[in-house]
C-alpha cells in the first residue's frame, strides 16, 4: 500500500504534468485532480535508467515518428524531435518523462511491422500509464498500441496497462524479446479483441512472473495466441 507521502507526491506529479505551477487552493486541486481522472490527460510515462543508457524511439516500416513531448522535471516540456537519431542520454538514476504532443495520433503503429518502438542501450525501468503516449479521441477506456512498442528494449519494469476495453492487436508483440523483463504487468481488461495479447511476451526468456489474473470471461479470436511463447523461465 502506498504511503501518504507517496500518495501526495503522485498527486503533485499528476498536477505538474498538466502544466500547473505554484500554489493551489484545495478546491482548485480537487478540480484539477477530477479533470485528470476523467481521462482528459493520463499524465506522463517515466523512464529511469538503471545503467547509463540512450533511449530512442525508432520506426519500423513507412511510418512517421510518433509525436511526443519530453521533460526532465515533469514541468517544462519540449518536443522530442527526430527521436530515432536524437536519443535521450541518461546516467544511472536519471529519469525522463514522456507524453503525447498535442497533435499526436491515437495509436503508435498502423499495422504489422509498421510501428514506433522504444529502444535503450542499457537497462531501464518504465513507470506510469501507457495511455499518456496517445491522444484519446473520446473519453473511453481503450488502448491502441499495436505491435512491438517495446520490442527488444532493455526494460526491467513494464508500465501500467490499465485499459479495460481493448482493440484489435492493441498489445500484440508489445514486449517480445524483452530479455531484461522478469515480471509482467497486471492486465485488468475484461473486454478483449482479436489478437489483443498475441505474442505479447514472446521470447521474454527471463520472465518468471505472469499477471496474477486474466479476468476476461469472454474471449476473442487468437486473443492469447502465443502470449508466453518461448518464456523458458
Amino acid at each position: 500500500m502506498a504511503t501518504l507521502r507517496q500518495t501526495f507526491s503522485d498527486i503533485a506529479s499528476a498536477i505538474r504534468a498538466k502544466g500547473v505551477t505554484g500554489t493551489m487552493k484545495p478546491i482548485e486541486m480537487a478540480s484539477k485532480i477530477g479533470e485528470i481522472q476523467q481521462g482528459l490527460d493520463y499524465g506522463y510515462l517515466t523512464f529511469t535508467a538503471e545503467e547509463a543508457t540512450t533511449l530512442t524511439l525508432v520506426q519500423d516500416g513507412e511510418i512517421a515518428p510518433h509525436k511526443l513531448l519530453k521533460s526532465t522535471d515533469g514541468v517544462n516540456w519540449t518536443k522530442w524531435e527526430n527521436p530515432s537519431t536524437n536519443g535521450i542520454s541518461l546516467n544511472v538514476g536519471e529519469s525522463v518523462y514522456l507524453k503525447a504532443d498535442e497533435d499526436a495520433l491515437w495509436r503508435t503503429a498502423t499495422g504489422i511491422d509498421i510501428c514506433n518502438k522504444f529502444s535503450s542501450t542499457g537497462k531501464i525501468k518504465c513507470y506510469g500509464d501507457i495511455r499518456s503516449l496517445v491522444k484519446p479521441i473520446a473519453l473511453e477506456d481503450y488502448s491502441r498500441f499495436a505491435y512491438k512498442l517495446f520490442n527488444a528494449c532493455n526494460i526491467t519494469k513494464a508500465p501500467e496497462l490499465p485499459a479495460t476495453t481493448l482493440t484489435s492487436n492493441c498489445y500484440c508483440s508489445m514486449f517480445d524479446w524483452c530479455k531484461s523483463l522478469t515480471t509482467a504487468p497486471e492486465l485488468p481488461a475484461t473486454t478483449l479483441a482479436e489478437y489483443c495479447y498475441s505474442t505479447m511476451f514472446s521470447s521474454c526468456s527471463y520472465l518468471t512472473k505472469a499477471p496474477s489474473v486474466l479476468p476476461a470471461t469472454t474471449l476473442a479470436n487468437s486473443c492469447y495466441n502465443f502470449m508466453f511463447g518461448s518464456c523458458t523461465s
